[in-house]
């Protein structure tokens, strides 16, 4: 199958996924089945250790080769053998004019259609302060990854309960299983997690860290969902998340959390290692989230992928004079803005 197309008209929802997995192995099998199941198609992002796949109608996989032909630079100047390369396949879900696109693993696997969520409620939070979501859900010992410790074990505000809202711009789905939380939790307390069955939260004013394991985003959004190069592993996700979330809140958009099916049998982690790579969201996230929170509302920004790549653009820049990336993002997240400006240009 060419990389560019399906063989029938391009889906209005998509997976985008990056692994090393051979195409045989368990969990790409599994990944196959569910998304054959429920009519659903994925982007697979290769790297430099995945090996060949065969054409297979479930999946457009985008090898390394077909990843220079595209984007030239900006394949080139993402690090190879690094998650950031998924960027590349939200690219891809941009091209094909998707109206959303689900940012999962291989190693999670959704047990139903996570797009057919029956949900007529949520709870709206009250606060605006960080809130462990995981205490909603009836998880008192654990906490999302990237969450700021004094705030793993607070009491969380109060909410009321509203109607389900009409559009969804980031729906971060609960995982079941060995989900990928914070890794101290992880030490601490190794058993499975079954999150309880309630209502979604809406954060609202509120911030909780969404990461790239289970997560509908809006096509608005595509711009924003940029992974940082020049960060922690651990934190790419968890700091990619909160920069939109604070533009979420900027435009009127909606975040909610809850349960899309999904579990997770997760693929091994060395849990010190991941440890050591999460201690610098504990140091700096809180200082990223107020940064991002005071650009997005002190500029008069459009939402169009135009405006949003160069906004993005000028944040980093603050992030990097604050010494929380690299000055060398900058010139990747550049490439960024001009392959999504040559994708969606400027009405």
């Amino acid at each position: 199958m060419n990389v560019n197309s399906f063989s029938s008209a391009p889906p209005s929802r998509l997976l985008v996924v990056t692994t090393i997995s051979q195409q045989d192995s368990k969990q790409v099998r599994e990944l196959a089945k569910v998304l054959e199941s429920f009519n659903l198609k994925a982007i697979v992002v290769a790297d430099k250790k995945t090996p060949k796949w065969e054409a297979e109608e479930s999946f457009i996989f985008l090898s390394t080769e077909e990843q220079l032909d595209l984007w030239p630079k900006l394949a080139s100047l993402l690090p190879w053998n690094h998650y950031s390369r998924k960027n590349l396949g939200y690219l891809k879900a941009l091209d094909f004019k998707v109206d959303s696109l689900l940012d999962t693993d291989d190693d999670n696997v959704p047990k139903s259609n996570p797009w057919n969520y029956d949900y007529h409620k949520v709870r709206s939070l009250l606060g605006s302060s960080w809130v462990n979501v995981y205490r909603l859900f009836g998880e008192k010992k654990l906490w999302p990854r990237g969450l700021p410790l004094q705030y793993a074990n607070e009491q969380v505000c109060d909410f009321r309960l509203e109607n389900f809202p009409i559009r969804v711009d980031c729906f971060q789905s609960l995982v079941d299983g060995d989900p990928d939380i914070d890794a101290i939790g992880r030490l601490l307390y190794s058993e499975k997690v079954i999150f309880s069955e309630d209502v979604p939260v809406s954060l609202n004013e509120s911030y909780c860290p969404t990461n790239s394991q289970a997560t509908i985003w809006s096509s608005w959004t595509i711009p924003l969902l940029y992974l940082p190069s020049t960060v922690s592993f651990r934190m790419t996700d968890i700091w990619r998340g909160l920069i939109v979330q604070s533009a979420l809140r900027k435009f009127g958009g909606v975040t909610l959390f809850g349960k899309l099916g999904f579990f997770q049998e997760r693929n091994e982690h060395n849990l010190q290692h991941d440890f050591e790579l999460e201690v610098i969201g504990h140091l700096k996230s809180i200082k990223l989230q107020e940064i991002s929170e005071n650009y997005w509302n002190s500029k008069d920004i459009s939402i169009d992928s135009f405006s949003l790549a160069d906004s993005l653009c000028e944040l980093y820049q603050i992030l990097a004079r604050e010494d929380i990336v690299h000055f060398n993002e900058l010139a990747i997240l550049e490439e960024w803005r001009q392959v999504v400006q040559s994708i969606i240009p400027e009405v």
